[in-house]
């Protein structure tokens, strides 16, 4: 096994952790020649802030739910005043790095959508986390206790649940719909001049092809295209960071269909059934606007990479050449374990205790697990069915939280998950 995988411990999502090895990888550390005296956060608050085109300004805390005014953000923006002295985000984005000459971030925060207690309080906590990381990374923000909801229109795709009438031999297909959404939008800088624009999203929000939905939210915060993404003194890069295992599949498949259809493309087939439109879009948001470097950070998602269909040991998806020859491509990287090093732990220390199924030992073990998706099982069973040597364990899975909502998730068909022997 040699996978590109760390056993760091566990990180919350966008913390203090994930952010230095994001900033690392994209250059944007604080230098060590910086100066140590503590940089004072300004205190702009007042009611004199910034107007942007397609944006409502909101009061907010670091504790509150990040999403918490984007119901009512519409109904702000028809009951507000005009105001003619508006500029639109690109411009206060591509004005603030050309007098610094600093480097722009853009980060996209997918967080659960639902408003259960448990989802709000996972929101706040991970808006809150975000907040100190930045903030001990030296970034800062003219409004501290603002939050900013910028209006997005896209068209989204998605899967719609099965009707009851549908048989389960017929095939399940993806629908569009138009999706309009106010986003929470933060923007940071550090002394140096660089900017961290941070969007949260819904992973409702984001359907089953979220680069897809990622760029298009996007396009107005990126700088102008010209001169080239690799030609800029001021380098644009991007950051993704998916909020459970099944996005970053979905993320996944995405990026290898986007990189298989420019295949296709250069190899003159015929790319039928392929979303061109689609796919062209985010192949020209990487190449042609994102020059610093593009990343995937994956801190949930332990399936192994031939399980994601990865090669093994994979880490990046090429998305097409530049004019230049460099290579556009989505990095990938784990701060997190794969299955297979727990399986590999596991049967070492059932072995060790002597209670592992074998021809000399018919005891039976069994195992209880917690069933996230339908692959993980498939995953477990397989690899003990290879591994052990003997008799596979009884696995038997159970469901966490299986009655927080009726009909919110549904397994995909797939194996008996309970073996019996």
């Amino acid at each position: 096994m040699h996978e590109n995988r760390t056993s760091l411990p566990s990180l919350t999502i966008a913390g203090g952790g994930i952010l230095v090895a994001v900033l690392s990888i994209m250059g944007l550390l604080p230098s060590t020649s910086r100066d140590s005296t503590p940089i004072q956060s300004s205190k702009q608050t007042t009611d004199e802030y910034p107007t942007v085109d397609d944006t409502i300004s909101r009061s907010t805390s670091q504790w509150d739910d990040p999403f918490i005014h984007s119901s009512d953000a519409a109904n702000d923006a028809k009951t507000s005043p005009a105001n003619d002295a508006k500029t639109s985000a690109r411009e206060l984005i591509q004005g603030k790095l050309e007098s610094s000459n600093g480097n722009l971030l853009l980060l996209v925060i997918p967080l659960k959508s639902g408003f259960e207690p448990e989802h709000v309080e996972a929101r706040r906590r991970a808006r809150h986390a975000f907040e100190l990381a930045v903030a001990n990374q030296g970034f800062t923000t003219v409004f501290p206790d603002r939050m900013t909801y910028r209006k997005v229109k896209y068209e989204i795709d998605f899967l719609p649940l099965p009707a009851a009438s549908m048989k389960k031999t017929e095939t399940k297909f993806v629908q569009k719909k138009e999706q309009s959404a106010w986003l929470p939008t933060k923007l940071y800088s550090d002394p140096k001049g660089d900017l961290i624009a941070v969007t949260w999203i819904q992973d409702s929000q984001l359907g089953v092809k979220p680069l897809n939905v990622v760029q298009k939210i996007l396009k107005d915060l990126v700088p102008s295209s010209q001169p080239k993404a690799e030609e800029r003194k001021q380098k644009t890069s991007f950051c993704l960071l998916p909020s459970s295992s099944d996005l970053f599949r979905l993320i996944a498949d995405e990026a290898k269909a986007i990189s298989s259809y420019k295949s296709v493309c250069e190899s003159g087939q015929d790319p039928s059934g392929c979303e061109s439109e689609d796919a062209l879009g985010v192949q020209d948001f990487f190449l042609n606007h994102i020059g610093g470097g593009a990343v995937l950070c994956n801190a949930v998602c332990t399936a192994s990479d031939n399980s994601l269909g990865l090669k093994e040991g994979a880490t990046a998806i090429e998305f097409g050449k530049r004019d230049n020859g460099a290579v556009s491509e989505l990095r990938i990287v784990h701060t997190i374990d794969s299955d297979e090093s727990l399986f590999t732990a596991l049967c070492r220390e059932l072995r060790l205790r002597g209670v592992l199924t074998t021809e000399k030992n018919r005891n039976i073990t069994v195992i209880f697990a917690e069933q996230s998706s339908q692959a993980y099982l498939n995953d477990l069973q397989n690899y003990f069915d290879t591994s052990s040597g003997g008799d596979p364990p009884l696995i038997i899975p159970y469901l966490k939280g299986i009655a927080s909502r009726a009909g919110q998730s549904h397994v995909e068909a797939g194996p008996s998950a309970l073996v019996l022997h």
